[in-house]
């Protein structure tokens, strides 16, 4: 029932900003790139690794990921947690550089901080993310080919197969994500919250607990792990709808996926700035929706996207140029 609901909600969504056949040539719009400033980043991710390093060797939680993971959930680390802090504002600006991808120089050192952030944080979405968006920056550039998203996707996989292994150290653990949330999801059958969106909507909860607005805290920002028979804490991305609103969650959550990528898949071929940008930062969501919601989850750093693109667009563009990318 969940797939066919999150399927039909995801469709009319989607097609509703697209009703006719899917665009292919991407329009590209001159934009005006920001300063150099790459030493800086340059500066900042060596920094950041050495910090990284040092919380992997000397961690209480067992091996080196498995200490930075949990380092990284539990948020134990005061040392790392200024740059966890700082990927939220580097992440739309890494975004800004491959819609305008005029200075490769801000943006290969942006490349190297997401690549310390992803191993300090010792999780395999952060691969997901990096490398979902940068084939949608290259394929904004230059219509990337079959045989090219087949290489990109055999690497980033072998990148977070090696990462499992490394860290949970059983072969079967990456395997078991093939049926494991499925599995995980069923046991929920019949579980609601009595608190009105309480996962859902777990941004605007801790946002209003946080300035004291509302007494309700926000939900954990990890599930609890369940046997599958091995233990995971991914639940599909069905999880936060149906728990908070049965099965019409299910489908209302798919309808709102299925609006904002058909709303920003129009503008990332119409070469539009801030929607290209959402559609190259979170399009990893679409992928994950088997494994996690990810979408929802990350309202907060979608929010920050908006922000940083709006005030550098004021501050720094003037379209001049049009031309096309078939």
């Amino acid at each position: 029932k969940s797939w066919i609901l999150w399927f039909c909600g995801f469709s009319v969504g989607y097609y509703f900003f697209n009703p006719g056949k899917s665009l292919k040539k991407v329009k590209i719009i001159d934009y005006n790139p920001l300063p150099n400033y790459s030493l800086f980043i340059y500066a900042l991710s060596i920094l950041f690794l050495v910090l990284t390093i040092v919380q992997g060797m000397t961690g209480d939680y067992g091996g080196f990921l498995i200490n930075l993971r949990l380092s990284f959930v539990f948020k134990t680390n005061t040392f790392l947690q200024p740059f966890f802090v700082l990927f939220t504002f580097l992440w739309p600006l890494l975004l800004y550089e491959g819609v305008v991808y005029k200075n490769k120089k801000n943006l290969l050192a942006l490349l190297s901080y997401m690549s310390v952030y992803t191993l300090a944080s010792g999780g395999k979405f952060g691969v997901l993310m990096t490398f979902s968006a940068l084939l949608l920056v290259l394929n904004h550039r230059r219509t990337i080919k079959k045989k090219q998203i087949v290489l990109f996707s055999i690497i980033g996989g072998a990148f977070m197969v090696l990462i499992s292994l490394f860290r949970d150290s059983d072969s079967n653990a990456f395997l078991a994500y093939s049926y494991s949330p499925l599995v995980a999801y069923q046991s929920i059958e019949g579980q609601h919250n009595q608190i009105f969106g309480h996962e859902t909507l777990r941004f605007f909860y801790s946002m209003f607990n946080a300035l004291g607005l509302d007494d309700t805290p926000p939900p954990p920002d990890f599930y609890d792990y369940i046997m599958t028979p091995l233990y995971v804490n991914v639940y599909t991305a069905f999880r936060p709808f149906y728990s908070d609103f049965g099965f019409l969650g299910v489908l209302l959550g798919g309808l709102c996926y299925g609006l904002f990528f058909g709303y920003n898949y129009k503008g990332y071929v119409q070469g539009k700035l801030l929607q290209s940008g959402l559609y190259m930062g979170y399009a990893f969501a679409i992928i994950s929706i088997p494994f996690s919601d990810l979408l929802f989850l990350n309202l907060s750093l979608i929010f920050r996207t908006i922000i940083v693109f709006t005030v550098i667009f004021i501050i720094f563009n003037n379209r001049i140029k049009y031309k096309f990318n078939g």
